[in-house]
């Protein structure tokens, strides 16, 4: 069987373009975006691209017009490590390796349209959106909180830690949608842990939310996640900068503070109290910018570090808990250890309609940069502390020595940001940029009327298959992303199915990496085993298993097809055989249902259970063809060739019905 010559064809014939027939219905398929290394996929990661293949190959036998857009995350730190010690210059040497692997595995790709960084018109759409989604608001560059390790940045949001340190950084700000992407996890067809998983994201606590009554007549709500320390809350500080913090301060008294928090004192006493729900004591209100939160509760009573801090200060300290480690000065809670008090607070509170609980969320922006040696990947120039876009020199483009450039004519203020976009954005927004860069093609914003007709025509998407170390990346961040633009434009659902395909392991069950000295040859096997064989092995697995990338089993599917070749080669004038109808009917029932294990469980077992005692007719052997085609497309492909002497593909034939 001559594999190259096949998926040659398959290309020269633009079989999996959308410009083959655009009066058809759309269908959408979308498959993780392999990460670059240096020969392919040699960690094994094939599951979810090949079972976007499948399904986009059956949507297409279906008489679909079918986007399936694919491409490589090349610009990640380890691509360029890998173009710096085999070339020294940025080419396409490892888009290629990935590029002729997937070709050889079957994979209907538009080679026209991969979503490869290297393309200027691709990084032009990209860097068009996060433009996009910056003026809009939804992006921020300000100063946060980060964690530096290994000269990245690291999203550490609420992490206590000796090294935190401001940055500047850019934020993707999740605020105004986490209930609708929450929502969206939780009807997700996966299993539950990875939706827990998912919506782990934001460290979400229920909290018990109290109001506090102020001396100046305000309430103040307040969430606590540990209520039973209310007693012992000796003083509290709101901080200007993240809420309206006028109504607890006395007119008068207003610019003076100001001007102290300018000057850099750490906090002023407004004059104004809290009534304390619990025990009615008056707690003290300052205003500080010390700590980086609307509201801090200091309980010194409890806490070591608000200890030290109020009594170098000469704050009052209110002990709550005795030497036996039970609560004192805490009213109906005197006596309880904490675990009990917690729970009879809450019970008490809601009782007596003094408090509700409610979900907080602590983490609402995803960390968008990443510091590397790399430069600016993203057009952005800072200035003096405020930032500028260079929207009008789109594309931001690469030069040999992997570092970004502009036009040496263009004239812009400011320099370079340090730091590079972190995958979060660029892999998150692909689903969205594949149908932009596939079919909107100029380079149009991505809150257009343009882009809003071209999203309500291909979304949903038919199948979503990622990657389970990638569901952040993969799942987490479409969904976040598809949330925030139907802030502004009216769009479908995202998806209808996904699937989320586990590791893959060797045969002695350990992880496929560098480290452990057993990445896989794919070019080699590929010399001597068919793709098909590999392809059944990669899918015949429920998802949620992991895939054990046994080179023994998939010898044996090997000499699977070869004997199926030979069957097939042989036919029969009788009549149409029954059992080719059934087995038809229930893989297309199957795959309706987006059943891929099951389906290619069917075929294996169709094959070896009962095929081969069949007598069939040159009507049965087509439409067996037709229905393995989509799991098994060389050989497949290569029999219609052989016994019809075919003038197209079998893919233009169809679904036998």
């Amino acid at each position: 069987m001559n594999y190259d010559e096949l998926y040659k064809s398959w290309q020269e014939s633009n079989l999996f373009s959308l410009d083959r027939d655009r009066l058809k219905k759309k269908k959408y398929v979308y498959s993780s975006i392999p990460y670059a290394n240096t020969y392919g996929f040699q960690t094994g990661r094939i599951r979810p691209i090949l079972a976007g293949d499948l399904m986009s190959r059956y949507l297409r036998m279906q008489n679909y017009n079918v986007l399936y857009p694919l491409g490589f995350n090349t610009l990640c730190n380890s691509s360029f490590l890998e173009a710096r010690k085999m070339k020294n210059k940025l080419d396409d040497t490892i888009t290629n390796y990935f590029k002729g692997q997937m070709l050889k595995l079957g994979v209907g790709i538009d080679e026209g349209k991969l979503m490869d960084m290297r393309h200027d018109e691709y990084l032009s759409n990209l860097q068009e959106s996060f433009i996009e989604f910056y003026e809009n608001g939804f992006i921020e560059y300000k100063t946060v909180n980060v964690y530096k390790e290994n000269n990245k940045i690291y999203d550490s949001h609420f992490r206590k830690s000796d090294d935190l340190v401001p940055q500047k950084a850019f934020v993707l700000k999740l605020d105004k949608v986490i209930d609708n992407i929450i929502s969206d996890i939780l009807n997700l067809n996966i299993d539950i842990t990875i939706k827990k998983e998912l919506i782990s994201f934001f460290e979400p606590k229920d909290l018990l939310e109290l109001k506090f009554m102020s001396s100046t007549g305000y309430e103040l709500p307040i969430m606590m996640e540990n209520p039973e320390l209310l007693g012992g809350i000796s003083f509290v500080f709101l901080n200007p900068d993240l809420m309206d913090v006028e109504k607890f301060i006395d007119k008068n008294e207003i610019s003076d503070i100001n001007l102290a928090l300018n000057d850099d004192i750490l906090y002023q006493y407004t004059g104004n109290t809290l009534k304390n729900p619990l025990t009615g004591l008056d707690i003290p209100i300052f205003i500080s910018k010390i700590y980086n939160k609307d509201i801090y509760l200091g309980i010194p009573g409890f806490d070591n570090e608000d200890r030290a801090f109020s009594e170098s200060e000469g704050f009052e300290v209110i002990e709550i808990l005795d030497e036996n480690k039970k609560l004192i000065n805490s009213d109906f809670l005197n006596g309880l250890e904490l675990k009990e008090a917690n729970q009879r607070i809450i019970d008490t509170f809601l009782e007596y309609g003094i408090a509700r609980t409610k979900t907080f969320y602590e983490h609402d922006e995803v960390l968008l940069s990443q510091l590397d040696n790399f430069g600016a990947l993203f057009p952005f120039l800072d200035d003096r502390g405020k930032l500028y876009s260079i929207k009008n020199f789109l594309p931001f483009k690469f030069s040999q020595q992997f570092r970004p450039i502009l036009d040496p004519d263009i004239d812009v203020p400011g320099v370079p940001i340090p730091g590079s976009m972190n995958s979060l954005f660029s892999v998150g927004m692909a689903p969205f940029i594949g149908i932009m860069y596939d079919e909107v093609q100029d380079n149009e914003p991505i809150f257009s009327e343009v882009v809003d007709d071209e999203f309500n025509t291909f979304f949903p998407i038919e199948e979503l298959s990622v990657d389970s170390d990638n569901i952040y990346q993969e799942l987490f961040m479409p969904i976040a992303i598809h949330n925030i633009i139907k802030l502004k434009m009216n769009i479908p659902p995202l998806f209808k199915s996904v699937k989320v395909y586990s590791r893959t392991l060797d045969i002695k069950r350990n992880e496929i990496v560098k480290s452990n000295v057993n990445l896989i040859d794919f070019d080699s096997i590929l010399e001597t085993i068919s793709p098909d064989a590999i392809r059944i092995s990669a899918l015949y697995e429920k998802s949620s298993d992991e895939y054990i990338f046994d080179k023994y089993q998939i010898e044996d599917l090997n000499k699977m097809i070869i004997s199926l070749y030979e069957f097939l080669n042989n036919s029969e004038d009788i009549e149409n055989n029954p059992l080719i109808n059934n087995f038809t009917n229930k893989a297309m029932k199957l795959l309706d249902e987006n059943k891929i294990e099951e389906y290619v469980k069917l075929v294996v077992s169709f094959i070896n259970e009962t095929l081969f005692t069949l007598k069939l007719n040159e009507d049965d052997i087509l439409t067996f063809l037709r229905v393995i085609h989509p799991l098994m497309p060389f050989i497949s492909e290569d029999l219609y060739n052989e016994i019809y002497n075919r003038k197209y593909s079998i893919l233009t034939l169809g679904w036998p019905y």
